[in-house]
């Protein structure tokens, strides 16, 4: 419902497959527009996960225009909100309604 209102992102997932040669890999990617709300952790979350004071928190929602994301957000995936990129990094949960993740971003320098 809400997503229609909600900024969006580019989601990424970097990932390397056999290149079938003995042992190279060879890159792949894909990519998921989503909607998402990006917040700032508090000082006792921030403790508890070990997140530095410019980490991002996002709240991703699991769904863009009626149509599930997937895949989801997993650690090292990259996220492109505000000109920014972020690398997804741990905790990365899923709400217990099945709407939205909430994932830590930390500024891709």
């Amino acid at each position: 419902v809400f997503g229609a209102i909600l900024p969006t992102g580019t989601l990424t997932r970097l990932g390397f497959t056999p290149d079938g040669k003995g042992g190279g890999t060879t890159s792949t990617s894909s990519s998921s527009t989503v909607s998402l709300l990006r917040e700032t952790w508090s000082a006792r979350e921030r403790a508890e996960i070990g997140a530095e004071y410019t980490d991002a928190k996002f709240i991703i929602m699991q769904q863009y225009g009626g149509v599930q994301v997937d895949p989801g957000p997993n650690v090292d995936d990259e996220l492109v909100y505000g000109g920014e990129t972020f690398l997804m990094k741990e905790p990365i949960e899923a709400d217990p309604a099945g709407a939205s993740w909430t994932a830590r971003g930390v500024l891709k320098k």
